[in-house]
């Protein structure tokens, strides 16, 4: 037959009939059916599940089934069974009722996986690599490294033998039925379960609010302050209106501060902080106060190579900078040839920007205006 008179076959409206098993359910080894027991002898159990023929349970597992399980086997009784041959030597469809539980047990477990869920397991025992447990009837393993133990712990039999018949909450990380493998991990769900609760806290907690806290960290880049049980990052930005290098300098561990809310981030559930917001911006009311040409006493407050940074000392406090052209008359390679953090020193304002937020100071006119460093100028050119 070829290909065009198969396919005008297959289009006759009669062609259902050359299926011959019409409107019968043809199983495949692995399908998992829900079918009805139609005989129950000893331990033969059948089971029509719509197929040609009806389906044998093995008899083995029937022999291993305890009597309760064996006395809900009655005739008219509906069963969910796994189809672990779909034809045999014989023609025999073999099925099995421990293999569908396994194969729910399975599917549960991935979505498990899936969800992310916390359960509550029973830990049953132990070995070298950490601790066996199990979820329905699937055994699984809690490997030492996800119990959130350190090296020196896990590693302690007497400690990992306190689990022992305890109760343990976990997540599923790795569900294998092919390798009979199901892993957990109570690390995990711990994290979660901190994170839900850190998110609750934090749904407490608006932007804009203003809370009192106390410094648990101070980093290079910024304080963590912790505000009613949650940890919220200061940044180094956000410190001062003034430049601040070095929050160890400012900054004490136990020290209690006044925070505003900048924002609240609840997916990755952190809060970023400010303190300098809740300090009037000098650059508000630094208009009419300065000008350019004004003599203004200031405290270098960092150098770099291109310059030195340095803060005005009086009833507004603002920052500038002072080149390297403008720090001497004389070609100097570095600040600290002239100036170094901490320094007292007058100068001239040069150029002051308020939309910019730009303050251009020069020392080198207003040398006579620093005897000290006038005198320290004048020693080195000679």
């Amino acid at each position: 037959m070829n290909s065009e008179q198969s396919a005008d076959l297959s289009s006759h409206p009669m062609a259902f009939l050359l299926e011959g098993d019409f409107g019968l359910h043809v199983p495949k080894t692995g399908d998992i059916c829900t079918g009805h027991i139609v005989s129950v002898s000893g331990s033969h159990v059948l089971v029509d599940i719509g197929a040609k023929s009806e389906g044998y349970i093995d008899p083995r597992e029937v022999e291993q089934m305890s009597p309760e399980d064996q006395a809900e086997l009655e005739v008219g009784s509906e069963v969910t069974v796994f189809v672990s041959n779909a034809e045999d030597s014989r023609g025999t469809i073999s099925l099995s009722i421990n293999q569908a539980i396994m194969a729910n047990e399975w599917s549960n477990a991935k979505d498990l996986l899936k969800s992310e869920e916390e359960i509550e397991v029973s830990i049953l025992g132990k070995n070298r690599g950490g601790l066996l447990t199990q979820i329905g009837r699937l055994r699984a393993f809690v490997p030492a490294s996800q119990l959130g133990l350190t090296q020196h712990e896990y590693r302690d039999d007497y400690i990992m033998s306190q689990f022992q018949g305890q109760t343990l909450k976990a997540k599923v990380i790795e569900v294998d039925p092919d390798r009979n493998r199901l892993i957990l991990s109570a690390k995990e769900a711990a994290e979660k379960a901190k994170k839900s609760k850190r998110l609750e806290k934090i749904s407490n907690i608006e932007e804009g609010a203003i809370l009192s806290g106390k410094i648990v960290n101070i980093e290079r880049f910024g304080i963590f302050v912790d505000v009613g049980g949650i940890q919220g990052l200061v940044h180094l930005s956000e410190l001062s209106w003034s430049r601040i290098s070095n929050p160890h300098e400012h900054y004490t561990v136990g020290e209690t501060v006044e925070v505003f809310v900048l924002n609240i981030d609840q997916e990755k559930a952190r809060i970023a902080l400010s303190i300098k917001r809740l300090i009037e911006d000098p650059w508000k009311t630094a208009d009419g106060v300065y000008s350019e040409g004004d003599m203004v006493s200031v405290v270098i407050t960092k150098i770099e190579k291109y310059g030195a940074f340095a803060e005005i000392q009086g009833d507004v406090s603002l920052e500038g900078l002072i080149h390297l052209s403008e720090i001497s008359e004389e070609r100097i390679k570095e600040p600290t040839e002239v100036v170094n953090e901490g320094d007292k020193v007058t100068v001239q304002i040069i150029k002051i920007d308020m939309k910019k937020r730009q303050l251009g100071l020069s020392l080198k006119n207003a040398i006579d205006e620093n005897p000290v460093l006038e005198a320290s100028l004048s020693e080195n050119e000679f």
